[in-house]
């Protein structure tokens, strides 16, 4: 079986819905990663990044940086995972966040920053099989806004891969409000959940497909 080297860049990235956003500071986060290309490889990872006030990209053509995602030798089958993440900046997890990701997965996001950021490039990384949820823990404020697998083969490379971005569980917000009478010694406060995003199809992404 031949080795190849490909390129892997992102074309068009719509979504429906960009999650619960409700502070300037939040972002958006796209995480792509490439599992057991080649030999001796076990994933390769890229991310990129949004603030919440900035409009998703439509000329990705214009901006290589912007739209690459991998350049990479493959060799027979390889998993290609995406995530669409929002990501409440505002909150207290925001440290804890940002440090995971620097630790783990060998990076500082760019998006710390401002603007429209790519945290790493085809950078190896031991985190197969495992979500920005599995990474970062339940207690962080982040949501899975859409997800993708498709199975790539060295073999049948297709010049672009179109993927719905489905969301398995209802992305809500939540909101702290006090019930009871103003000045009432039961008084307490209420956690209220709006469901923002239902459970389906949240978007849309196409990937091209280089033969280097």
């Amino acid at each position: 079986m031949e080795k190849k080297v490909i390129q892997l860049s992102i074309a068009e990235l719509m979504l429906h819905k960009r999650g619960p956003m409700d502070g300037a500071e939040d972002i958006n986060l796209f995480r792509f990663v490439l599992s057991y290309p080649a030999e001796g490889i076990s994933a390769i990872e890229s991310v990129k990044t949004l603030l919440s006030t900035d409009d998703l990209p439509t000329d990705w053509d214009s901006d290589f940086d912007k739209a690459i995602l991998f350049k990479t030798p493959l060799r027979g089958k390889a998993q290609l995972s995406i995530e669409a993440c929002s990501v409440d900046k505002d909150s207290q997890a925001q440290a804890s966040f940002k440090k995971l990701l620097n630790s783990i997965l060998g990076s500082t996001l760019g998006i710390f920053t401002g603007g429209f950021g790519s945290a790493y490039v085809g950078k190896i990384t031991n985190t197969v099989g495992k979500s920005v949820i599995d990474v970062l823990g339940d207690d962080e404020d982040v949501d899975i806004i859409g997800k993708a697998t498709y199975l790539l083969d060295s073999e049948q490379l297709p010049d672009t891969i179109d993927l719905p971005l489905m969301v398995d569980t209802p992305v809500v917000e939540k909101k702290y409000v006090l019930v009871g009478h103003e000045n009432s010694i039961n008084r307490r406060r209420k956690v209220v959940e709006n469901e923002v995003i239902p459970a389906g199809n949240n978007g849309q992404i196409r990937i091209k497909v280089t033969e280097l």
